[in-house]
């Protein structure tokens, strides 16, 4: 087989092969809804785990992607059979749960409808512990709404891989690997670095200063679904303090914990709840000093990296970035 490259990447599945490299949410939902037209019995056990009801293998069950309804807004993906079951799946890349507004809206499409089984399904990657406590609701106008992980599913894809014809096992097969390699959430191709102010304090009561925890602890936190921190993991962080930057690292890996307290000790329990704490790797930095330009208080900001080593400003770096991007 040829190698395949797309953007200079090398090209692992089918499903990468779009515009964002199968990265990009409207990319996973196309991936999911695409297999589960295709092959049989993995959308039957979808059905089946999700709407607790059979006859999601049946050939007559139709599968619509982006479905747009004036009132009621664009549904992901929608699973229906006639008489049978009406499933809304909500997909989301990053951790964030929908809202029980949209949810509500979604529901609409379903109270009406003369389908014995329905069911409204959250797809993030909120782990089931997170999202049993975070999503605002389990239930709409007697609707159940089920959150599941991308985990979840690739591990009902990976159980379903190889039954089928021998084009079903094949999408299957391309499915669990495009899952898995989505299973991290990050990009490690993406050269985007997530800048992060830093308080040069120690939070009453605290054993650790914001900047130890970061210089000697290798460690980063945020909370979950807040604008202004990622929705998804970045490949590196950068941070400033004292009116500069100060060093960049890898993000090595991450967690989404329920209490800081049992990452970083220092922290006394309760104090920082439910956020993602990020393991950094060793910090590496320019020779010169970048210093901030007319920026931004406590703001957060995202720049190439190549752009922190060229520029004497982050100003000028997360204005360089915008132009490429712009251009590109």
């Amino acid at each position: 087989m040829a190698r395949l490259l797309l953007y200079g990447r090398d090209v692992p599945t089918i499903f990468n092969v779009v515009r964002g490299f199968g990265l990009l949410e409207n990319d996973m939902t196309r991936a999911l809804g695409w297999a589960l037209a295709r092959c049989r019995h993995f959308r039957g056990d979808f059905v089946q785990t999700l709407a607790k009801v059979d006859g999601g293998n049946s050939e007559d069950v139709l599968v619509s992607l982006q479905s747009q309804k004036s009132e009621t807004g664009i549904t992901d993906i929608e699973l229906e059979l006639e008489g049978e079951f009406h499933v809304i799946v909500e997909a989301k890349r990053g951790w964030e749960l929908p809202s029980k507004q949209q949810l509500e809206m979604y529901a609409l499409r379903l109270a009406p409808g003369a389908f014995p089984r329905k069911a409204l399904v959250a797809l993030t990657d909120a782990n089931p512990e997170y999202a049993a406590v975070h999503l605002d609701c389990r239930t709409l106008k007697g609707i159940p709404v089920t959150p599941f992980s991308w985990g979840e599913l690739l591990r009902l894809a990976e159980k379903t891989r190889n039954l089928g014809n021998s084009g079903e096992r094949y999408i299957m097969g391309e499915l669990v690997n495009y899952l898995r390699d989505l299973a991290t959430l990050q990009d490690i191709h993406s050269n985007l670095v997530w800048v992060a102010p830093l308080k040069d304090e120690t939070p009453k009561g605290w054993q650790v200063s914001w900047i130890d925890i970061v210089k000697e602890k290798l460690r980063y936190f945020h909370p979950v679904g807040y604008r202004n921190f990622p929705k998804v993991p970045p490949n590196y962080f950068a941070f400033r303090y004292r009116a500069k930057l100060q060093s960049v690292h890898h993000v090595e890996g991450y967690e989404l914990v329920s209490d800081a307290h049992t990452v970083i000790p220092e922290i006394p329990k309760g104090e920082i709840i439910d956020h993602i704490v990020y393991r950094l790797g060793k910090p590496f930095r320019p020779e010169n000093d970048v210093k901030l330009g007319k920026m931004w208080g406590t703001a957060h900001c995202q720049c190439m990296i190549d752009t922190l080593f060229t520029c004497k400003t982050l100003e000028e770096a997360v204005n360089l970035t915008k132009e490429r991007e712009t251009s590109s």
